[in-house]
């Protein structure tokens, strides 16, 4: 009766434990967290005051925009258990602390080992967990100003790209928690900024369990190594949009598709959106404006026979989005587009009907210099010397790109594959045990 109470009593302890286990798993650890507080992803896009200051297509002329870069205070761990309580702080002494450029890698500064690894992963392989001892880990605080007038607007804080995980806090309250490397991280934090001087924090973990969905070939890197930036929104604003630029079946007019999701803290959604076209002149080829009474608009323009977009051939139009109210503008968008159909038809692939040759290269986001934060002279370098060279496609081999990159493959004329930021070699190649087998990581 002794012995077996006590195994019914070691099955409870041993159930009671792996419950345990789970309430407790750390974010970067559990695969089925990979966002805390994070805004939905949408189209890109910095809002302008009016359609006049958008046209500049000078982020540094919206007065809705606060680029961050520059040097802040940095603290470098050996491992992420090492942090020190409250570093997040306004109290926390940092003045023994680093400066380190932003954007930048950490191990490009002076700090920690880059790694190249390609199919097996550069630690012991058991998802969803990595090491604690030699996880790198970067402290990162930074003070900034923000002016009365954005007082009562949406103030979001985004991040273009950081390296694998990381948790921010503002003013010493904790906002939330990312990972996805290689794609933007937004935070609303209208609720923790203020006039005046506001001071946000991040702790940075080189390895998480994301890194298992991020086992591409290339060199191992962390840190904040692209934009930092503020922008505020108006109550109503643009959420996010869609643009379609379609062709007839001869391949000569088009029709310009658009779907735009508007969001309005109020609810009441009254006002019209300006719709313009201009041509590569300047000229209006649409002067459109809709009136809308709830979140969603859909709109179909006819364009007659526009110039086509092609590598050889990169016609590029500006569409210009103004959203209006009874006292005037309320935020304008602009954005490069080109008119262009593509098909699939019998297994070959048709820009505007006609079979082009692919003549294309393989890209990372690298410098020997600095890492993985390019600048944009870098990138203009890059597609210069594939337009010498008489290439025309360019794949972004492993992972999402800057939005510059996409830019300027648009304006200069090449064709791009854009991979998204999935790959596990390891863990199919090794191990056969595949992510997508397993319902705790469908989501991420």
């Amino acid at each position: 009766m002794k012995k077996h109470f006590l195994k019914l009593s070691l099955i409870f302890l041993i159930a009671t434990t792996s419950l345990l286990g789970q309430e407790t798993k750390l974010d970067w650890e559990n695969p089925e967290v990979f966002g805390i507080n994070k805004l939905p992803p949408h189209a890109y896009f910095i809002p302008f005051q009016n359609k006049e200051s958008a046209l500049s297509f000078d982020n540094s002329v919206s007065d809705r925009y606060q680029l961050l870069n520059g040097y802040w205070d940095f603290k470098f761990l050996n491992n992420p258990d090492d942090t020190p309580e409250g570093f997040y702080t306004l109290e926390y002494d940092i003045s023994a602390w680093d400066s380190i450029p932003v954007p930048s890698n950490w191990q490009m500064e002076g700090h920690g080992i880059p790694i190249y690894a390609n199919i097996s992963m550069p630690f012991e392989t058991n998802p969803p967990f990595v090491p604690h001892e030699g996880n790198e880990t970067g402290l990162y605080r930074h003070s900034f100003n923000i002016d009365t007038s954005w007082s009562q607007d949406k103030i979001i804080l985004a991040f273009d790209g950081v390296q694998s995980a990381f948790y921010l806090w503002v003013n010493g309250m904790k906002v939330g928690y990312s990972e996805g490397s290689m794609t933007t991280a937004e935070f609303n934090v209208s609720p923790y900024i203020k006039a005046g001087e506001n001071t946000l924090a991040l702790q940075v973990i080189r390895w998480s369990d994301g890194s298992y969905l991020e086992n591409q070939d290339f060199w191992r890197l962390s840190g904040v190594y692209r934009d930092v930036y503020l922008y505020r929104k108006p109550k109503t604003n643009f959420n996010d949009f869609q643009v379609v630029t379609d062709l007839d079946d001869n391949y000569s007019d088009a029709t310009l598709s658009l779907n735009i999701q508007l969001e309005d803290a109020s609810a009441t959604y009254e006002g019209s959106v300006q719709f313009l076209l201009l041509d590569e002149a300047g000229q209006e080829i649409l002067n459109e404006t809709s009136a809308f009474e709830q979140a969603n608009i859909r709109v179909n323009f006819p364009v007659q026979n526009p110039k086509k977009w092609t590598a050889e051939t990169p016609n590029l139009y500006t569409l210009v989005m103004n959203l209006k109210a009874d006292n005037g503008s309320l935020e304008s968008i602009a954005k490069k587009i080109g008119f262009r159909k593509v098909e699939i038809k019998n297994g070959q692939v048709l820009i505007n009907g006609v079979a082009p040759l692919f003549k294309g290269v393989n890209r990372h986001e690298f410098d020997p210099y600095k890492g993985r934060a390019l600048d944009e002279a870098s990138m203009i370098r890059d597609v210069k010397m594939m337009k010498q060279y008489n290439f025309n496609a360019v794949r972004t081999s492993h992972y999402p790109n800057q939005t510059r990159w996409y830019e300027l493959c648009d304006e200069y004329g090449l064709y791009v594959m854009d991979e998204a930021n999935l790959e596990s070699h390891d863990l199919w190649m090794n191990y056969n045990r595949s992510p997508v087998k397993y319902p705790e990581w469908k989501d991420a």
